[in-house]
């Protein structure tokens, strides 16, 4: 059975771009949508109901929620707002191909510098999930830092504040990744594409690749695809582009 799955950084709840979040989301028919900056709870209840999906909500440790959207049945789901974080955790498990399919949606700490604080969220995130492991899982969200296989391409085209984003950003540590894929979490993007950029902010010329889907090995083996999704909408839409896998 097919699985679609998409994770989306929607800026400040959405607010006024919220029908152009919605149809961005539509044109994609994904099964599960993991939702970060849904700090509108009202509005992410609305866009449940728009698109025919189940809602999970999880109310952070500041105004930057996060929620699940899911056609999939659900098992059970946990709001993990742990201390060390200044967002949340939110773990949802479905049911996908007749067995538990467990989710993990985080949003980490913003600003390139803030590095050393993302380390210690990562660390106490994966204390709660544990290792990979063998069964199916999906560990996916906005986490702030650069992969160390990653690389910045410059283009001529990149106003001159971005390019400025992008030389503090790619000088930072990177920390955060290498401890995800030690965890043995497999990069999905990466590893479907090794030459790729796959800046995903800021938009409209995104230039670092902040938004991961991250799979258990044997899941990963089943990605068929993955990437951002591009166009004028999700440009209007957010300052991040959306990210999109297909398991097969």
């Amino acid at each position: 059975m097919a699985l679609r799955v998409m994770t989306y950084n929607i800026l400040e709840g959405g607010g006024e771009r919220m029908p152009y979040i919605r149809d961005v989301i539509r044109g994609q028919s994904p099964d599960i949508v993991a939702i970060q900056e849904a700090n509108d709870g009202d509005l992410i209840a609305a866009l449940a109901r728009d698109l025919e999906m189940r809602l999970i909500y999880g109310e952070a440790n500041s105004a930057y929620s996060i929620a699940w959207l899911t056609t999939l049945p659900i098992h059970r789901s946990q709001n993990h707002r742990l201390p060390e974080l200044r967002k949340t955790l939110l773990e949802l498990e479905v049911e996908w191909e007749g067995q538990s399919l467990r989710l993990y949606n985080l949003h980490l700490a913003a600003t390139p510098e803030a590095e050393d604080q993302r380390l210690k969220e990562i660390q106490a995130v994966l204390r709660v999930m544990g290792p990979a492991g063998g069964e199916p899982r999906l560990f996916v969200g906005d986490f702030n830092s650069i992969s160390p296989n990653d690389r910045y391409m410059s283009d001529i085209q990149f106003p001159e504040e971005d390019v400025a984003f992008a030389e503090r950003a790619y000088a930072q540590p990177r920390l955060v990744i290498p401890t995800v894929l030690d965890a043995g979490y497999v990069d999905v993007y990466r590893a479907l594409n090794p030459e790729g950029a796959g800046y995903t902010t800021r938009t409209p010329t995104p230039v670092v690749r902040i938004d991961y889907i991250f799979a258990s090995p044997a899941l990963a083996a089943r990605a068929v695809s993955c990437g951002r999704i591009e166009g004028s909408l999700p440009v209007y839409a957010s300052d991040h582009l959306p990210v999109r896998a297909d398991f097969e």
